[in-house]
């Protein structure tokens, strides 16, 4: 009959991962068909006191409760049974020098296995320390013989979360044989697909087809945990003023977040005026490079400065590259923005109320023009002067000066003014509007 000794450890572990497991075997030394017995060189029956095991009929070695109870009493139950299955009557030593090495070595190793394993998973409890899901990570059990015969072959099992054969990772790995006193270490890689926690078991001879001292510590198990890899993920994109005009700076706050449940790797974050799987995307600025990632459930804000001619709708798109990420399709974003033209002032017409009329000197012709803001912002406070003649001249002067208060942003004016002519013959009209470039225009001719 088959009986599991199990301990407990919660064990989180970095991507290539080991567990460790400690699973004894004890051959039995076959006499006949009699019941089992502990024999072999330096083997004698011994009794437990203390953590320590001495023979018995020692100097000093007086009568004492059965060996069964001995030890079940200091609470080794491994070596209970195996007391209950020899005959072994036992005794109070008190020799202090005559020590029983099969069953020392057997209660210490079992013991104190315990002990430092549940110290490595207190260290490596720290979440600095995890498995990723989809990550091939290795398991490593030490099989020991600490009976005092020779195995023949045998098989170690690595199963998930239960001991059956549907739950079996891989194959069976056979060990040849294992001499008394020996150990080997047994790996085997795997992958888990999905996060949560987990039991590993390790089972020496799953079908139980050695005959052994002791059926009840073949099976070990670590617990584990099995975490997402990490997720970043663009977060927001804010800029520094709601509204901007073209030839404007302005500043893109771009904020990473990671949506998973480890660090992740380095990261580069680009940002982009444009669908960047578009020809038409420009790349703004230089790549924004995080050597030392972002850490899990944390968020993190980089800035770039972008200055743009082009008014109208902008998409500004951030983009995430990174590896070793949770396959979601979260590691772009953007987020629009207006940008207004500043005033473009231009004349788009010149017209007189005399166009199909003879035009006489001293006549007063009434000349009117017509002009446009093309910008998305207003011009305010500007001039518009009308010529006759060149403007480049010194000795010529404006025939007339209009002030305008403001000029909406896509309006369409016009003003008119009255002129006499005095000299007969041709004459050149020209308007200027802004003369003096009061007003920042995006294209001031």
């Amino acid at each position: 009959m088959r009986r599991f000794l199990e301990a407990s450890f919660i064990l989180t572990l970095s991507i290539v991962f080991t567990v460790l497991i400690m699973v004894v075997i004890f051959p039995r030394h076959a006499r006949g068909g009699a019941e089992p017995a502990f024999e072999g060189p330096g083997i004698a029956p011994a009794v437990f006191i203390d953590g320590t095991h001495r023979r018995p009929g020692t100097p000093g070695a007086t009568k004492a409760p059965t060996f069964a109870d001995q030890v079940k009493g200091a609470g080794c139950p491994y070596l209970a049974a195996m007391a209950a299955a020899s005959r072994c009557p036992a005794t109070r030593p008190s020799d202090t020098t005559s020590i029983c090495p099969y069953l020392r070595d057997l209660h210490r190793q079992e013991i104190e296995d315990k002990k430092s394993s549940l110290l490595n998973a207190v260290r490596k409890s720290s979440t600095d320390v995890y498995i990723t899901r989809q990550t091939n990570f290795k398991i490593k059990a030490t099989v020991a013989n600490v009976g005092p015969s020779n195995s023949s072959s045998f098989e170690v099992g690595f199963y998930l979360n239960k001991f059956l054969d549907s739950n079996q990772i891989g194959d069976l790995v056979t060990i040849s044989s294992l001499n008394s006193g020996q150990s080997l270490v047994v790996e085997k890689i795997t992958t888990i697909e999905s996060s949560g926690d987990y039991r590993i078991f390790v089972v020496v001879d799953p079908a139980s087809l050695i005959s052994e001292i002791n059926e009840n510590n073949n099976t070990l198990f670590r617990d584990l945990q099995i975490k997402l890899k990490s997720d970043l993920m663009v977060d927001d994109i804010q800029f520094k003023y709601d509204e901007i005009e073209n030839g404007e700076e302005t500043k893109i706050n771009v904020t990473i977040m990671n949506q998973g449940e480890t660090d992740s790797e380095s990261y580069t974050l680009k940002v982009y005026d444009g669908d960047p799987e578009k020809p038409a995307s420009k790349q703004i600025g230089q790549n924004i490079i995080v050597d030392n990632g972002l850490k899990a459930k944390m968020s993190k804000t980089d800035s770039l400065n972008w200055n743009t001619t082009l008014g109208g709708w902008h998409e500004i798109w951030a983009v995430i590259e990174c590896d070793n990420q949770e396959p979601v399709n979260n590691d772009k974003g953007f987020a629009r923005i207006y940008v207004k033209t500043k005033p473009d002032l231009t004349v788009t017409k010149i017209t007189t109320n005399k166009e199909k009329e003879e035009i006489l000197t001293e006549d007063a012709v009434e000349i009117t023009v017509s002009y446009s803001n093309l910008g998305d912002t207003s011009a305010k406070n500007f001039i518009i002067e009308f010529w006759d003649g060149p403007t480049d001249d010194p000795e010529n002067k404006p025939i007339n000066t209009t002030s305008v208060s403001i000029q909406h942003g896509n309006g369409k004016e016009n003003i008119s003014i009255s002129h006499e002519f005095y000299v007969p013959g041709n004459h050149h009209i020209t308007v200027i509007i802004d003369p003096d470039n009061t007003i920042d225009e995006f294209l001031s001719q």
